[in-house]
C-alpha cells in the first residue's frame, strides 16, 4: 500500500490566544492533503479537475478525532491513505502527526461528481488506477 505524504510547519496564524493550533486549521490542512494528492500522485489538479474536466470533488463526510495539541513552528506529517473506493465516493484517511506523536486524525468522504450538477457520477478510470496503490489492505 501507498500512502502520499506531505509535511506543514504550524505558522503563528494558525495558532490560538492559548498558543495552540486552532482547530478548524487540520480541516484546511485535509482539503490542501487531498488537493496536493490530486495534483502530484494522481495527476491532475484541481484547475484541470474543475476546469478543463467540469468536474468536482465535494466532502459528503467528515469525521475528526483530535488527539494531541500543536504548536508553533511544530513540523507536522501527513499522511493519506484510502480507506474504501467506491463507484463514486472515496474514503480517505488523514493521519497528522509530529516527532511521531499522534496529534489529529481524519476520515474524509468525497464524491466525484459534476461540476455543474453537483450529481456524483463514476470516477474515470485514470482516477481509480492511480487511486488503487492508496488503498488500505483488508
Amino acid at each position: 500500500m501507498s500512502v502520499f505524504r506531505q509535511t506543514a510547519v504550524v505558522k503563528f496564524a494558525w495558532c490560538d490566544f492559548a498558543g495552540i493550533m486552532f482547530f478548524p486549521r487540520y480541516f484546511e490542512l485535509c482539503n490542501d492533503t487531498v488537493e496536493a494528492w490530486f495534483a502530484e500522485a494522481l495527476g491532475v489538479s484541481f484547475r484541470k479537475l474543475h476546469g478543463d474536466l467540469n468536474l468536482s470533488v465535494p466532502t459528503a463526510r467528515m469525521e475528526a478525532d483530535f488527539r494531541a495539541a500543536s504548536r508553533m513552528d511544530d513540523k507536522l506529517d501527513i499522511a493519506l491513505t484510502v480507506e474504501r473506493l467506491g463507484g463514486a465516493s472515496c474514503a480517505i484517511r488523514i493521519r497528522v502527526t509530529c516527532r511521531g506523536e499522534e496529534r489529529f486524525e481524519a476520515r474524509q468522504i468525497i464524491v466525484m461528481t459534476d461540476r455543474e450538477t453537483l450529481k456524483s457520477r463514476r470516477w474515470p478510470d485514470s482516477f481509480r488506477q492511480k487511486m488503487l496503490p492508496y488503498v488500505e489492505a483488508d
